[in-house]
């Protein structure tokens, strides 16, 4: 199993962690690491992978919401350790914003495409699902309004697809233009309009003040051997980006 990890947050005591699809149990379309019960997956073999992750991982069983492209925040207290993670009736939320103070309780929000954000200080984590629907929600400002001194923040930004593959129509730039603190990142190519997820939450968070963030210079679309893509397969399988305070 390969496992893109953040160094910078390692160093403030705080794993994150990005499996990448080889190394599971599961059968085409998800083959092979697909940790999404909501893809159309055997159960089974989610749960096996999902296992298989953080054995790999030596971290306990992750929590997890049912996202919904939102903008809602869940506080996860340790009672809540493992919810969603073998039964998908037990997810939290729906949120696709997690917060937790405690230490060695991981998180995760599960992507195939959209941007999966940790945002750590001293005492707090923030875990963020951010598509250009959570963008132009203003989920941004709402997971930097969890912190206190966001100049003390560290973030981290996972694989997601990049605007090579993610042509948009102009309504959809208008919306994360008017709902993004730093507005829309945009490419233009041959007439159509690409949208820059990665681009555009950088901006965002530093206009909230945090700027001290890591970004993965990947799309997931360009490298099917290694990432999942909605945007380039349909259906396909779910990344679990697993983040813990340590």
């Amino acid at each position: 199993m390969d496992v893109l990890v953040a160094p910078g947050l390692e160093r403030r005591g705080v794993l994150a962690a990005f499996p990448e699809r080889a190394g599971g149990d599961s059968e085409p379309p998800f083959h092979a690491l697909n940790m999404g019960f909501r893809t159309g997956d055997d159960l089974e073999r989610v749960r096996a992978n999902r296992f298989r992750a953080v054995a790999a991982l030596d971290v306990p069983s992750f929590a997890v919401a049912r996202q919904v492209h939102g903008t809602e925040r869940e506080l996860v207290p340790g009672s809540a350790a493992g919810a969603g993670f073998d039964d998908p009736d037990t997810a939290l939320g729906p949120a696709d914003v997690l917060v937790t103070a405690e230490r060695d309780l991981p998180l995760a929000v599960l992507v195939a495409d959209c941007l999966p954000i940790v945002l750590a200080s001293d005492d707090l984590l923030v875990m963020v699902h951010a598509g250009w629907r959570g963008l132009a929600s203003g989920i941004l400002a709402r997971a930097a309004s969890q912190f206190r001194d966001r100049a003390a923040v560290s973030a981290v930004m996972g694989p997601a697809v990049g605007p090579c593959h993610y042509q948009v129509g102009p309504e959809v730039v208008a919306a994360v233009e008017a709902g993004s603190p730093g507005g829309a990142a945009v490419e233009r190519h041959d007439g159509s309009v690409a949208l820059d997820l990665r681009r555009t939450a950088v901006r965002g968070l530093a206009v909230e003040g945090i700027r001290g963030v890591e970004a993965a210079e990947v799309c997931t679309a360009c490298e099917p051997e290694r990432f999942y893509s909605h945007r380039r397969d349909g259906r396909t399988g779910r990344h679990a980006m697993v983040a813990m305070r340590t």
